[in-house]
């Protein structure tokens, strides 16, 4: 089952379209786009950073006091964005409306889809509706990102015999993650064996990189 979900679809100067994709139908959008602006400062995301980076590993000393300060603001600075995202009494309907249908059961998910990469890395977990007292993310929604459809671009062509792939990974616990003596179909999906390729496909090589 897909659970409902809000598209946000931000463009590269910052306009945002808010659509609405309910389980079963198609994707519609809600109102026109809009001019987003985002809701934090510089120095407001070099704060969160800290806070998330360097203050939980070593919460005492003299990061003591500041770590408090900052954890205070959380809940201002995701209001913030909330009401940037959704000030639109269209973009808001649509948030109540899917919020008011996970009640039913599911989980929905808020998407953010852009092709800038500066969009996608902006810490949109933080979202928080200012008439519950908990961050989405711990309370209706799941926070999700994506590339536009029919940004990931088109095939191509590929010569010679054999296809080679390189799967760039994240290795937060160092090389010992991915075993280099699972068989590469299996290190590529993840640890799950998958069958045999297709009848008449080229054999691939699968290499991986942290």
């Amino acid at each position: 089952m897909v659970p409902d979900r809000l598209l946000v679809d931000i463009d590269r100067d910052g306009r945002a379209q808010v659509s609405a994709w309910l389980e079963g139908e198609l994707p519609a959008p809600v109102g026109d786009p809009v001019e987003l602006e985002w809701s934090l400062t510089a120095d407001e995301l070099e704060d969160l950073r800290w806070y998330l980076e360097d203050y939980l590993r070593a919460p005492f000393g003299v990061y003591e006091d500041r770590g408090p300060l900052i954890a205070a603001q959380l809940p201002e600075w995701g209001q913030r964005i909330f009401n940037g995202l959704f000030g639109l009494s269209s973009a808001r309907d649509a948030y109540v409306a899917i919020r008011t249908r996970a009640a039913l059961g599911g989980r929905p998910e808020l998407v953010v889809r852009s092709e800038h990469a500066g969009w996608m890395a902006l810490p949109w977990e933080l979202i928080s509706d200012p008439a519950v007292s908990a961050p989405v993310v711990l309370d209706a929604l799941t926070v999700s990102r994506s590339l536009p459809a029919g940004a990931v671009g088109q095939g191509f062509a590929v010569g010679g015999e054999r296809l080679r792939v390189l799967m760039v990974i994240s290795r937060p616990r160092g090389a010992g993650r991915v075993s280099d003596d699972r068989p590469p179909a299996v290190a590529a999906s993840g640890g799950c064996a998958r069958p045999g390729r297709p009848r008449g496909a080229a054999p691939a090589d699968v290499g991986a990189a942290a």
